[in-house]
């Protein structure tokens, strides 16, 4: 009924443009007619000429904008929103626009300032306040998200239609709960969407992603499910649930559906994607490889590429040349895997190659079936032409390589631990400790450097050969889920890694048999022990039980 009722809408004002060409109200009104139909091409069409035909309108530019954003043309949609302000400074819908443009082409804090200026011109605008808590939890300031997305439910309450939470208002607390560590509170607040819309796969995929980071995996599966029978064409869901996959160790489903994961939105924003975009060459789907040459590149971070990077070795069988292309930081120390006949950096130019295959998809593509992994350890080795850094003094105290902190990659990420709770075990004076930490949290370090048993090795570290090169002196390195765990894994190297519940798929499930017993031993890196926090943030029964074994490695040791 409503599309019969917009499609004569548009015939109206259609036969209106035939009288008057040049009308800016009509333009503007059959765009916005197009718009709610979801037709964005002749949306945008009609509302360039209405704001060509009336340039001294603002609501033009802010329609302009707003159809401009939906298209993912979002600088045009900053210049859109920007011209209807230098026609009226006090626009809120401008503001807001231009907010949710600017956040879009990453430009956050001008985001948080445009939606600040919305709200300062109408604070009674419930989507302005759901808005803004998007904006501050991609900015990391979670609690400020949190009431941001409080008002916009406060605004909700007190409308005539406050029966049921809103969906944006449900997600905009979900998603800032997440970011707090408060998952059952988020939770609850998604079930109400969904006991008031059943029919939203966007709110059953992420009961699903909140379970999962409660180690509930089964529990989550079936969300994960359901919002993909809701929605095939779910991507995040697909993703969800392929982690669980393997996590599980259904390595032959988890890696067909982990093919989805080009598919995610932030996949398409990133430089493999674009990567593979440019190829001119196909992807490699296991056609006959014997004399030929195949492209293999890394995606995602350091260490999902020095995880997958084993999966190269397989491919001697075939007979066929491999070029690696990775990250230039990782360029020297690849160069000692067996096997490839050249390592390059994206940005370089690509030799000749037949083929093309990104690292994650050579499970999949060589049929790897059951559990199997290959643990030819150790894939990675230490360059030959690295010299032993001086910067490691000889010591007859245990070598403890330590790292805590990384970027956090989304409200469910909780890999980081504050270095506060490693201070019990630096009070060990039998052992030397080494900080591995680079860019984020290294000025945490600052307050311990006066110990003469903590040493920082940031300002000698260049590139992951020369990591690794340090890394070989070490009797031992404590780390959170990071790049340098799998490094020292791939090396064969005693690792013992501190994870949060809900940890990524590599490390497999917390408790399988939901027996109460946590484990400790991964199937892809034989000397990593893995410590796991009974629940979020929760590190001190973590660092607890390494102060015990730190213990009895010191007693073998001495």
């Amino acid at each position: 009924m409503k599309g019969s009722l917009q499609h004569s809408k548009i015939d109206k004002l259609r036969q209106r443009l035939l009288r008057e060409p040049n009308d800016g109200k009509t333009l503007h009104e059959l765009g916005q007619a197009y718009a709610a139909r979801n037709e964005l091409g002749l949306a945008t069409t009609f509302l360039c000429q209405a704001v060509a035909s009336e340039p001294k309108i603002p609501e033009h530019y802010v329609s302009f904008g707003d159809v401009l954003l939906r298209g993912g043309r979002n600088l045009e949609a900053v210049c859109a929103f920007r011209q209807a302000l230098s026609l009226d400074r006090n626009h809120a819908n401008a503001y807001g626009g231009l907010g949710l443009a600017l956040h879009a082409i990453g430009e956050i804090t001008l985001a948080t300032g445009a939606l600040s200026k919305a709200i300062e011109r109408l604070p009674q605008n419930q989507t302005f306040w759901v808005n803004l808590s998007e904006v501050l939890r991609d900015k990391g300031e979670y609690l400020k998200a949190y009431e941001a997305a409080v008002k916009a439910l406060t605004l909700h309450n007190n409308s005539k239609d406050n029966t049921n939470v809103t969906k944006d208002v449900a997600r905009a607390l979900a998603e800032s709960l997440f970011g707090l560590g408060k998952i059952d509170k988020a939770l609850k607040w998604l079930h109400k969407a969904i006991d008031s819309d059943p029919m939203w796969d966007y709110g059953h995929n992420n009961i699903g992603r909140g379970l999962a980071a409660l180690d509930r995996y089964k529990e989550a599966k079936r969300y994960y499910d359901k919002a993909i029978s809701l929605n095939p064409g779910n991507v995040d869901a697909h993703i969800g649930r392929a982690k669980i996959l393997l996590a599980s160790g259904n390595f032959v489903e988890g890696w067909k559906e982990y093919e989805w994961r080009f598919k995610l939105s932030v996949a398409l924003k990133s430089m493999t994607v674009k990567f593979i975009n440019r190829l001119t060459e196909p992807m490699w789907s296991g056609e006959k490889l014997e004399g030929k040459t195949l492209l293999v590149y890394g995606e995602q971070g350091f260490g999902d590429t020095m995880q997958s990077v084993r999966y190269v070795a397989e491919l001697a069988s075939h007979r066929c040349r491999i070029i690696l292309m990775v990250y230039r930081e990782l360029v020297r120390l690849f160069n000692t895997i067996q096997g490839v006949t050249s390592v390059v950096s994206y940005g370089d130019l690509i030799p000749r190659y037949d083929y093309h295959i990104p690292m994650f998809s050579l499970p999949n593509r060589l049929k790897f079936i059951g559990n199997a992994i290959p643990n030819n350890i150790p894939y990675i080795r230490v360059p030959d032409h690295c010299k032993i850094p001086p910067a490691i003094s000889k010591t007859s105290r245990l070598r403890v390589g330590f790292i805590w902190h990384t970027k956090r990659l989304g409200v469910l990420d909780y890999r980081s631990v504050p270095l506060r709770f490693l201070e019990p075990l630096f009070r060990h004076r039998s052992v030397q400790f080494y900080s591995f930490q680079l860019a984020d949290g290294a000025k945490e370090l600052d307050r311990y450097a006066r110990r003469s048993n903590v040493q920082n090795l940031k300002p000698f570290i260049k590139d992951w050969a020369q990591t690794a090169v340090f890394l070989n002196e070490m009797d031992l390195l404590i780390s959170i889920d990071s790049g340098i765990a799998h490094l020292a894994g791939a090396l064969g190297l005693p690792v013992w890694v501190m994870l949060s519940p809900g940890a990524d798929w590599r490390w497999g499930m917390a408790d399988p048999g939901r027996q109460g017993v946590s484990v400790e031993k991964t199937l892809w890196y034989p000397t990593m022990r893995l410590y796991r926090a009974p629940s979020v943030g929760l590190w001190g029964p973590v660092v607890r039980r390494m102060e015990e074994d730190l213990e009895k490695v010191v007693s073998r040791r001495f």
